[in-house]
């Protein structure tokens, strides 16, 4: 009967707030509207947060608002803010101090109190809008001092506040609550996800970012070798971790590490995968060295590109595809491809050049001007199989077909049309190709020779070969070769005036010579 009359009590004073234009008063008194006032039509923005704060675990604080709703009547909401005391008042049960309760707790607590003057709907607690805290951020930044982080922070969120790190020192922050301090490392966290080296901020925390205190370096096959910094304690295994793990090609059974005795007398000692799996202690200095596999997943290829069907990049079997079954793979030739000046790189087996001969070639001696400019040409161009691609398709796995090896490119032209006339003439350049045509012919449309042109010295580079032969010993011309016109050498006075005295000098000798013997 009790209970009856408690609810028909409750219903007719909200019935009744309804008709007086006013909020529920409650029962016996509940909710006098000089308490608190009503919540707005329009929910309070939400604040932005990585993850959902969990009410187990979330402690209230000055500055939490909360949100009240009793009986399933939407009407009846009221907000309520922690005070800077770390208390709330809630209508017609006064003040509960809630500061250090976790979320679910004050849910309870505040529910068990109400729920008797509201029996037929349920008493709902929420979090509306967690509240701003203030974090101590010192050392190494852009603007070390206090940041307001609105709602809660993570480390990482507090010290871009802050204008972030300078540098480098990442691995050694120092987060100081309570008397207690915890050691971070945020480069685990960006590179591993290591949400522990991140964690969520508390009013009051302090958070310090020590200088470096040392290096130590990690070389080969880890995804994200290089520098990092010292990190008291660490252990070779997690330093691997941190840098991204051994890569696939990694030869774990021989790990080489550096270790400095004194300013310049180091040790090196050999490790093997339990030692980095262990608790292998590093020190400030530390070099390591992990061994990759070269032969790991390496498969060998090459390149055809020109007047081919399908030009691209193909594998090879080492040692045994040949030329033949490439062009084929590719399609084969192209109706306008030029069989006779497909050239095979192979750019492994560049001889290494002469460098004293190259040097003398450079410097001109004995050579004329374009000769020197040739010799500069040659000197830089890549090692060229000798191959005739017709001997090669009409007899595959001869002599005439090459084996193939990693890295080959093969260049396949379109036929010529043109032969390039260079050097001294009016207008050098590509002229049509007409055949049996000579040198004169070709001359004549680059507009004749200039005034400095060494008409007795022409040479021609065939287009098959590539080879420098002079005018005069050169085949018919073909379409693709080059006629190279010089310019006449120039005399230079203090050489002819040394060959004078010389040839002078030796005929005052002879004289001499021939004075004594006819004495």
């Amino acid at each position: 009967m009790r209970s009856i009359r408690s609810s028909f009590l409750a219903w007719l004073l909200v019935f009744s707030s309804v008709l007086l234009g006013s909020r529920p008063a409650g029962a016996a008194g509940v909710f006098s509207a000089s308490e608190e006032r009503p919540a707005p039509r329009e929910p309070l923005p939400s604040m932005p947060l990585d993850r959902a704060l969990d009410p187990l675990t979330y402690r209230l604080g000055p500055g939490d608002q909360l949100g009240l709703s009793a009986g399933g009547i939407s009407d009846f909401n009221v907000n309520l803010t922690v005070s800077p005391e770390g208390t709330i008042r809630v209508p017609n049960l006064g003040v509960r101090r809630v500061a250090g309760q976790t979320l679910e707790s004050t849910r309870r607590m505040i529910a068990a109190d109400l729920q008797k003057f509201f029996t037929r709907g349920p008493v709902e607690v929420v979090l509306l809008r967690p509240r701003s805290y203030k974090v101590v951020v010192a050392g190494d930044l852009d603007r070390p001092g206090t940041v307001v982080l609105a709602g809660p922070g993570r480390v990482y969120d507090a010290i871009s506040l802050a204008g972030g790190l300078r540098g480098s020192p990442r691995r050694n922050i120092v987060l100081k609550r309570g008397g207690r301090e915890m050691l971070l490392d945020l480069v685990a966290f960006q590179r591993l996800g290591d949400i522990s080296q991140n964690p969520m901020l508390e009013d009051g925390d302090v958070l310090v970012v020590r200088a470096p205190l040392g290096v130590v370096r990690i070389y080969g096959g880890v995804n994200y070798p290089g520098e990092y910094e010292y990190r008291e304690g660490e252990s070779l295994g997690r330093l691997v971790e941190v840098a991204g793990g051994f890569e696939p090609s990694a030869d774990t059974s021989r790990i080489r590490l550096l270790r400095f005795r004194g300013p310049e007398s180091s040790d090196t000692l050999t490790l093997g995968a339990t030692s980095v799996a262990g608790a292998m202690t590093l020190r400030d200095g530390d070099r390591v060295f992990i061994s990759q596999d070269a032969g790991f997943h390496a498969s060998s290829q090459v390149q055809i590109s020109g007047q081919v069907r399908r030009p691209g990049i193909y594998p090879i079997e080492t040692g045994r595809s040949r030329l033949s079954e490439i062009l084929a793979l590719a399609g084969g030739l192209a109706p306008d491809a030029d069989s006779e000046r497909v050239a095979l790189l192979r750019p492994t087996e560049n001889p290494p050049q002469d460098t004293a001969y190259v040097s003398y070639l450079l410097r001109g001696q004995d050579l004329k001007g374009f000769e020197r400019e040739y010799a500069k040409m040659r000197s830089r161009t890549r090692a060229q199989m000798s191959l005739q691609v017709r001997d090669a398709l009409r007899s595959p796995g001869s002599s005439a077909d090459p084996v193939l090896v990693d890295g080959d490119i093969l260049l396949v032209p379109r036929q010529a049309t043109s032969i390039l006339v260079q050097g001294e003439v009016v207008r050098p350049g590509l002229v049509p190709f007409q055949a049996g045509g000579d040198l004169s012919v070709y001359v004549r449309a680059a507009g004749g020779y200039t005034g400095a042109a060494d008409k007795g010295s022409l040479w021609v580079t065939l287009g098959t070969t590539r080879q420098m032969v002079p005018a005069c010993d050169a085949p018919p011309l073909r379409a693709g070769d080059v006629v190279w016109v010089p310019a006449k050498e120039h005399g230079n006075f203090w050489n002819t005036f040394k060959d004078v005295l010389l040839v002078a000098a030796q005929l005052s000798t002879l004289y001499l010579v021939v004075h004594d013997a006819t004495k």
